[in-house]
């Protein structure tokens, strides 16, 4: 593999190891911030356009790549993952 893909592979691997859980958070916040369901909800829905939204997609994926390097440095699964395994083998996870 080449260096820049390697580069690449390396700091998106931790949001592949927790793919479950950002996309459970991801559905979440997308809830939250444009139909606003919850309290305290944005209601962005209509009220952006397409610049604010590349702003909130660029700056929140690069939010989620490092707090996703902060998690898996410290334990082996993300919480969906691990709770999702727990389940899934009927014997906590490590």
């Amino acid at each position: 593999m080449n260096p820049r893909r390697k580069r690449v592979v390396l700091l998106l691997a931790p949001v592949g190891q927790m793919a479950l859980t950002w996309y459970l958070l991801q559905t979440a916040i997308g809830i939250w911030l444009f139909y606003g369901l919850v309290p305290g909800g944005a209601h962005l829905m209509g009220k952006i356009g397409l610049g604010w939204l590349a702003f909130i997609w660029i700056g929140g994926f690069a939010v989620q790549i490092g707090l996703a390097h902060a998690w898996i440095r410290r334990f082996r699964f993300g919480p969906a993952e691990w709770l999702w395994r727990t389940l899934t083998h009927w014997q906590v996870q490590p």
